[in-house]
């Protein structure tokens, strides 16, 4: 997650992400106040353990930078897929100086560049404090910040190495265009089809306009609150009640969904979101 934007004065763009702007301590509390209640109540209600894990925590994992290092030799093979317009994958890494953290979002003056098969060395240009380098391996290193698509590929080959256990990637049907460059990059670093992780796509909130419903631009004021949305769907600690109520509605809206491919496979407007919450009832149009 992107936190603050910057431009220098030459026109190169940073960012800094939140676990640099915020500390991972802060960064901590936040995932804990904002989901913790809600997937502690889901887990009891179904009886199925869950564990939050945040991208800080994951790419700092042993498994995963073993993962990307492994990867590094053969990411050429896939550039094109992981970013369309240019060919080179965005890899980022903060510049360390205290107080700092800073990383040029389109990392134009970042290389990267093995000095042994688990160690990699980056150098970047920070915004106040110029050049640095960074080294990289399983255990130590920087904080590994890859563009989106380049992340889910290192995220997604993780999962295909432990044997017996079924992994099951839940996105949002937004992400049904970008699943495909990622299965076409994972094929192009040597995974077969049938090596492919298996996914879920859920049906996507849209507004009124049919644009996906963006809490992020909405909080922003970059967009405005859509007809029909109420506040705790940008904010589900708003919710009138308590947090099992809420858990319970939203078990009851997904029967509902899940009753038949033709409510699951579809968006709906924030304002159906909503009734269905409130009255989980089909309403949906048969397909012809």
């Amino acid at each position: 997650m992107t936190s603050t934007f910057t431009t220098d004065p030459s026109g190169h763009r940073y960012q800094r992400a939140y676990a640099q702007a915020l500390g991972e301590q802060a960064l901590h509390d936040l995932v804990t106040a904002l989901y913790q209640p809600l997937f502690t109540a889901l887990s009891r209600r179904l009886g199925i353990p869950h564990r939050i894990e945040t991208y800080a925590q994951q790419q700092a994992g042993e498994h995963y930078r073993r993962t990307w290092l492994r990867l590094l030799p053969r990411v050429d093979a896939a550039r094109w897929w992981l970013a369309p317009s240019t060919g080179t994958p965005h890899l980022r890494v903060p510049c360390p100086h205290p107080d700092c953290g800073w990383a040029e979002k389109h990392a134009e003056r970042t290389r990267v560049h093995l000095t042994a098969p688990e160690s990699a060395v980056v150098s970047a240009v920070c915004l106040h404090h110029g050049p640095y380098e960074a080294t990289i391996t399983p255990t130590v290193g920087a904080y590994l910040d890859l563009a989106t698509l380049y992340r889910n590929l290192v995220k997604e080959l993780a999962l295909t190495s432990p044997q017996g256990t079924l992994h099951v990637m839940v996105k949002g049907g937004d992400w049904v265009f970008g699943s495909h460059l990622v299965d076409e990059a994972l094929q192009a670093v040597g995974l077969a089809r049938a090596q492919l992780p298996a996914r879920l796509f859920c049906p996507q909130v849209v507004t009124d306009t049919g644009a996906k419903l963006s809490k992020s631009l909405i909080r922003e004021g970059r967009a405005p609150l859509p007809e029909g949305t109420a506040p705790w769907m940008l904010d589900t600690r708003q919710w009138p009640g308590t947090v099992t109520e809420y858990a319970d509605r939203l078990l009851a809206m997904t029967e509902t969904l899940l009753s038949d491919p033709r409510h699951f496979f579809r968006s709906y407007s924030a304002a159906e979101i909503g009734r269905l919450i409130i009255a989980p009832s089909p309403r949906s149009v048969p397909s012809r």
